[in-house]
C-alpha cells in the first residue's frame, strides 16, 4: 500500500510540475503553486491507503476562491 501512494504521489507531482507548477511535497500531501495572467492557482492532492478504502482528495483554489479540476486542465492545455 506504501508503495502505490508513493507512486500516486510521485506521478501527480510529475505531472504539475511538467506544466510548470512549483511543486512541494508535506507529508502525504503534494503542493503546487503557479502564477498566471488571471491569478495564483493553489493545488492540494493527497491519496491515502488503508486496508478497505482509498481516499483521494484535490483542492485547487483560485486566488483564493475554490476551483475545481478544469483549471488545471486548462493550463495543461496551454502550456
Amino acid at each position: 500500500r506504501r508503495r502505490n501512494e508513493e507512486r500516486h504521489q510521485s506521478a501527480v507531482e510529475a505531472y504539475l510540475a511538467a506544466i510548470g507548477f512549483a511543486t512541494s511535497r508535506s507529508g502525504d500531501v503534494v503542493y503546487g503553486e503557479l502564477e498566471t495572467k488571471k491569478g495564483v492557482v493553489h493545488v492540494a492532492f493527497s491519496y491515502n491507503e488503508s486496508c478497505h478504502n482509498v481516499y483521494k482528495s484535490l483542492r485547487v483554489t483560485r486566488n483564493g476562491a475554490n476551483s475545481n479540476i478544469t483549471t488545471i486542465r486548462k493550463i495543461a492545455a496551454a502550456s
